[in-house]
């Protein structure tokens, strides 16, 4: 590699012309600022300096700045007054380069969000929903970026695309990369005070009623009949060390209160209630009532009867 010194200007770059090797052509007037011309004939701009605290003896480290043509030579040298600057400050432009290089993209992010974090820590379904919104929504459009590099705007753009159709999914999708910019913070792969999905305005959600159809009502009273005689099955998780201690398998079973039972019997449809009152074995006054076109208003004696007996 050659070099050689003069006062950089659009006539100088634009005379330079390729050789056998690399040079670099040194600017008189800034020192550490020159031009790099390779031997394909393109030519950039860039700094050189040594970084403070390391002494005259630490190793040099060339920063590029742009390629020519992208800025004229005095822009170029602007900006190479500011990256030097800031170089005296303490900064280092070399090393924060390679950590960018080294930074993980958003798909990256994802994958170790989803493994490391959310099929750990969050039920099967909720882990379902959030791969369907990072891998099927967000990795398409921004995967490819770098995790720090998403911008605010990044994603406004995306709420805003995934929203002309599904508003309520896109507002899921914000909220669940902003727990991942969250997770990337505490990881250390993102600066803490940066999340660009903060601060996206949602879209308004209108509330949704759904009611049990004739099935399920009916494997309700099942599970109501079942939960006050037998009892409900439950599951010990087995690869855990108290595993051992839990009861054995046909055992696993708990009776729900009585009271709670009742009072979920009194929230139900009339068919369902007349139902689920004649597996249980309660009186038929309140059942034929509450089946009637016309909802009576319960004598004291009626809503006794389906409570359980007292407790005393």
């Amino acid at each position: 590699m050659s070099y050689s010194s003069v006062k950089l200007t659009k006539r100088v770059i634009d005379a330079a012309s390729p050789g056998a090797a690399r040079r670099i052509i040194w600017d008189t007037e800034l020192r550490g600022f020159g031009v790099r011309v390779e031997t394909s004939g393109t030519k950039s701009f860039l700094i050189r300096y040594r970084p403070k605290g390391n002494g005259r003896n630490g190793p040099k480290r060339f920063v590029t700045i742009v390629r020519y043509g992208s800025m004229t030579p005095e822009q170029a040298r602007n900006e190479a007054r500011s990256k030097l600057a800031a170089v005296a400050r303490g900064d280092d432009p070399a090393e924060a380069r390679d950590q960018a290089k080294e930074a993980p993209t958003l798909s990256q992010l994802i994958e170790r969000f989803l493994s490391e974090q959310v099929t750990v820590k969050k039920k099967a379904s909720t882990a379902a929903l959030y791969t369907h919104y990072l891998t099927g929504l967000v990795i398409p459009t921004l995967g490819s970026k770098k995790a720090g590099s998403v911008s605010h705007g990044d994603i406004a753009k995306l709420h805003g695309a995934i929203g002309k159709t599904r508003p309520v999914t896109a507002n899921r999708v914000v909220a669940t990369l902003s727990s991942l910019f969250s997770y990337g913070a505490k990881i250390g792969e993102i600066p803490h005070d940066f999340n660009p999905a903060k601060g996206i305005e949602p879209y308004k959600e209108r509330p949704r009623q759904r009611y049990l159809n004739t099935v399920e009502l009916a494997r309700l009273g099942d599970a109501l009949h079942e939960a006050e005689t037998i009892g409900l099955a439950w599951h010990a998780d087995e690869t855990k060390a108290t595993a051992k201690h839990s009861p054995t398998p046909e055992n696993r079973r708990r009776k729900l209160d009585p009271y709670a039972i009742a009072a979920i019997r009194l929230c139900l449809p009339a068919p369902a209630f007349e139902k689920s009152c004649t597996r249980a074995g309660i009186g038929s006054t309140l059942s034929a009532a509450c089946s009637s076109c016309q909802t009576p208003k319960p004598t004291k004696s009626r809503f006794i009867s389906v409570l359980p007996p007292s407790r005393s």
